[in-house]
């Protein structure tokens, strides 16, 4: 076996993630992981390359006792991590980051050749700078500095997310190709049905345990993975509940698919906020006659406030204001006014 791990825990804090996990990867498999976002499977890589210092358990590559050790002497190990995003230098041309992938590997230009073989599109990019490349020439550029320090094993974290099914086929197709390089893959997935198409075998993960292992025909016919993963053909699959039956005459009850009840006064045909029938006035004799005696209920209040004959105030609102040119002017009331007792003017009167 290339890689075992065994009860390994690991957290963050005083957070425990991984819970006992236990695995092995033997040389030259495709070995899947599969789980939900959250499970734990990123944690469980950088457990194994030991940039997430373990709690308990151990890693063992090729034999050795690897558990604590730093980082950086992955590298001598032969292993290496694709981690999750890609994480290329964005600032950096494509040649400039196979360099870096390469730097403990004496024969890293003739590495970059043969790399670069695999992966045609990224010579035909060599001075263009990583962060102006597309989604999946960035995930190629990615697996293309991992294979420049020559490993052994190679751990994948999440190379489809992001990226179009075109592209996600033609990066699973190169990772299929690394088998015959007699490199050893462990690769963590979402993506359980491509997953599944390329790997020798596979486990799933759930809350931070290992609940499933077997081979990759095994887990694709699998009930409960095809229910939670593949989307299909579960054991107990969710049917939606039985709706009452529904009688004639029940306006409580709608049949066939369980609409709301039809309000009551509304005619489908009208608007939203038209009125129902009762709320509509309805035109009659009676009606017009109670409205002409209100009318005449409220000349005869004005009449009477306004002085009309004889009664009332003695004046009228209009007598306060007036308007002319220069604006509104203040009036006193007409009632308040000198006016000399004359006698009717006769119309054939002549003129003084």
């Amino acid at each position: 076996m290339l890689l075992q791990v065994k009860n390994l825990r690991c957290g963050y804090g005083s957070l425990e993630v991984v819970h006992g996990a236990s695995l092995h990867v033997c040389a030259g498999e495709i070995v899947g992981l599969l789980g939900a976002n959250g499970a734990g499977k990123s944690s469980l890589l950088k457990a194994i390359v030991g940039l997430l210092e373990p709690w308990s358990g151990a890693v063992l590559i090729g034999g050795r006792l690897t558990t604590g050790q730093p980082a950086w002497r992955s590298i001598s190990n032969s292993t290496v991590l694709v981690p999750e995003g890609k994480m290329i230098f964005a600032d950096m041309t494509v040649r400039e980051n196979l360099l870096i992938g390469g730097y403990h590997n004496p024969d890293r230009v003739l590495q970059m050749d043969i790399v670069l073989g695999r992966f045609p599109r990224l010579r035909e990019r060599l001075q263009q700078l990583g962060g102006t490349l597309s989604g999946g020439e960035q995930q190629m550029l990615a697996l293309a500095r991992a294979l420049m320090s020559r490993p052994r094993l190679l751990l994948l974290d999440e190379p489809s997310m992001g990226l179009a099914p075109l592209l996600i086929k033609e990066v699973f197709a190169e990772i299929l190709k690394m088998k015959d390089l007699g490199l050893t893959v462990l690769l963590v997935e979402q993506n359980a049905i491509a997953t599944l198409q390329i790997a020798d075998r596979a486990y799933v993960m759930e809350t931070g345990e290992i609940t499933l292992e077997g081979t990759a025909a095994d887990l694709a016919h699998n009930p409960e993975v095809k229910r939670a993963y593949l989307g299909k053909g579960g054991q107990q699959p969710w049917r939606p509940p039985a709706m009452p039956p529904s009688f004639p005459g029940d306006s409580s009850r709608q049949g066939g698919g369980g609409t709301s009840p039809k309000p009551e006064g509304r005619d489908p045909k009208e608007g939203r906020n038209a009125k129902s029938e009762e709320s509509r006035p309805r035109s009659s004799s009676a009606t017009r006659s109670g409205t002409d005696a209100d009318r005449q209920r409220l000349s005869r209040s004005a009449r009477s406030h306004s002085g009309a004959g004889g009664a009332g105030f003695g004046f009228r609102f209009s007598d306060f204001l007036r308007f002319s040119d220069f604006g509104l002017r203040i009036w006193p009331p007409a009632s308040a006014r000198k006016v000399e007792n004359r006698p009717p003017s006769s119309p054939f009167a002549s003129p003084t």
